[in-house]
């Protein structure tokens, strides 16, 4: 059991790190619903599947929580190391476009 809430603790901080909130919740529901009939099946009682339960979501939220703050704090230092990006030019024929419309708007 530690083995899965491990994985499952390490799947969430780097959830947290790459989706959204509502994508985490349903991410967190159908994990949830599939561990506790997987409990379930295994002959465990409604009492420890419900404690399983609550557990597999209080580490889901801390380990999210986790991965949302450790993205926000290491983007400045990702930024201090990655090359910066140049704006994508257009193509020629549409700056002669961009360029004769911006005639006829001011003549």
């Amino acid at each position: 059991m530690s083995n899965s809430i491990l994985l499952v603790g390490l799947v969430c901080v780097v959830a947290g790190a790459a989706i959204k909130v509502w994508a985490f919740a349903v991410f967190t529901a159908f994990l949830i619903i599939a561990m506790s009939i997987a409990s379930m099946l295994g002959g465990a009682s409604v009492g420890e599947t419900a404690i399983l339960a609550v557990t597999l979501i209080a580490v889901m939220e801390i380990c999210y929580l986790a991965g949302v703050i450790a993205s926000h704090l290491g983007r400045p230092v990702l930024r201090q190391w990655l090359p910066k990006r140049e704006k994508p030019k257009p193509a020629p024929s549409i700056q002669k476009t961009m360029q004769v419309r911006r005639d006829q708007s001011q003549g």
